[in-house]
């Protein structure tokens, strides 16, 4: 599992995780579909990563410094790594967290 950053000048994955705003991780995030969602989450004020395998999304359909990571979204043990590889898990642990239904 490799991290990067789209964009000159981008952020970094850990500062993703020192963020205190609500945090998305949106799957897909570097295809078409998936980085208009990542620059609406962006515009409501939400910190934002993207998973994406780059088989057809592409690193530059990103805005500068979201995270992206590459992975396979059906690779579970490399998605789990993902969301548990830090102290704090991926989702946050505040108390404006949005739970997935």
């Amino acid at each position: 599992m490799s991290t990067g950053v789209g964009g000159e000048g981008s952020g970094t994955a850990s500062q993703f995780y020192t963020m205190s705003a609500e945090r998305m991780l949106v799957t897909g995030g570097a295809g078409f579909i998936g980085s208009h969602v990542v620059e609406a989450a962006l515009a409501a004020g939400w910190a934002v990563a993207a998973l994406d395998n780059l088989v057809t999304g592409k690193r530059e359909n990103l805005p500068a410094g979201v995270p992206l990571y590459e992975v396979d979204v059906r690779d579970a043990k490399a998605v789990r790594a993902l969301l548990t590889h830090r102290d704090e898990p991926l989702g946050g642990t505040g108390q404006r967290q949005r739970q997935s239904p």
